[in-house]
């Protein structure tokens, strides 16, 4: 059996209006939950949905792709505030580092994870 290398990705976890938010920042994909690891659980649903069938929360596909890596390429990254808070929490908070099997794939995903204090405060683009 081939082993698979895991996706890896850094996600910033936050809580707004009662909800705990997993945002994803090498692709803008973000889920959320009552807690942080069902945040995560459904992050790892959305990012598996885009590499099994090349589909967002919208349900939008992309143009024809055989190669999932192609599919989640297409997907941009998060806004430079959330990067921002990332890097910020990844200084002063706790950050875990855990694997989350992708319903819809063989491939796990690696999930880099920083809790920020507050959600991060988006500009609004002109």
């Amino acid at each position: 059996m081939e082993m698979t290398s895991p996706l890896c990705l850094r996600v910033l976890l936050f809580r707004d209006l009662g909800v705990w938010m997993a945002q994803a920042l090498e692709h803008d994909l973000s889920a959320h939950g009552s807690n942080p690891k069902q945040g995560l659980d459904r992050l790892a649903e959305a990012v598996g949905a885009v590499l099994a069938h090349g589909r967002t929360a919208g349900g939008s596909a992309p143009a024809e792709s055989t190669e999932a890596d192609d599919r989640l390429v297409r997907v941009p990254p998060a806004a430079p505030e959330c990067w921002e808070q990332f890097e910020q929490a990844a200084m002063t908070a706790r950050v875990e580092v855990e694997t989350f099997p992708m319903p819809g794939t063989t491939m796990p995903a690696l999930f880099v994870q920083a809790f920020a204090a507050a959600a991060p405060a988006l500009r609004k683009s002109a």
